[in-house]
């Protein structure tokens, strides 16, 4: 961790994979998650990775605020690539193979499928798929299992 950096993780829990957090950025990491393998995190330049509370990550899944080296406008000589900070909702699953990039958004009880990159903002109780990744169902949540309801996440039709 570098200097005026902050790992926030919700106790009792590992991880597997690699996590960088960079000058002034911070990872906060909420409760209830499973993460099944090999995930990267990595946040720099003054930026976050804001995680919610009970989520489901697969395995191979790779979390970061850069693009891993600046880019200039070969004329202007001005950076055209700046950092940008991620958030994960509550309620989030993220299938194997994603790539979660710079200023992504997924909202509460969303499912981002396999292998899928998210480049913007995804809504809540939306499923996307695909490079770069599209919503192509919405009003859904998702459980752990057929036995369990987390009845915060489904609407209430009264």
């Amino acid at each position: 961790m570098s200097r005026n950096s902050e790992l926030s993780i919700a106790e009792g829990y590992s991880i597997s994979g690699k996590i960088t957090v960079g000058l002034n950025s911070k990872i906060i990491i909420g409760i209830d998650f499973t993460v099944t393998s090999n995930i990267t995190f990595r946040t720099v330049e003054s930026t976050k990775i804001d995680i919610g509370d009970d989520y489901l990550f697969g395995s191979d899944i790779i979390i970061r605020t850069t693009d891993g080296h600046p880019i200039y406008n070969a004329h202007t000589k001005k950076r055209i690539n700046l950092s940008q900070s991620i958030t994960i909702g509550k309620h989030v699953w993220i299938a194997d193979r994603a790539v979660v990039l710079k200023g992504a958004s997924l909202g509460n009880a969303s499912v981002l499928g396999v292998g899928s990159v998210p480049t913007n903002k995804i809504g809540a109780h939306s499923v996307a798929v695909r490079n770069p990744a599209k919503v192509v169902k919405s009003d859904i949540t998702w459980e752990r299992s057929p036995n369990i309801r987390s009845e915060e996440f489904y609407f209430n039709e009264e």
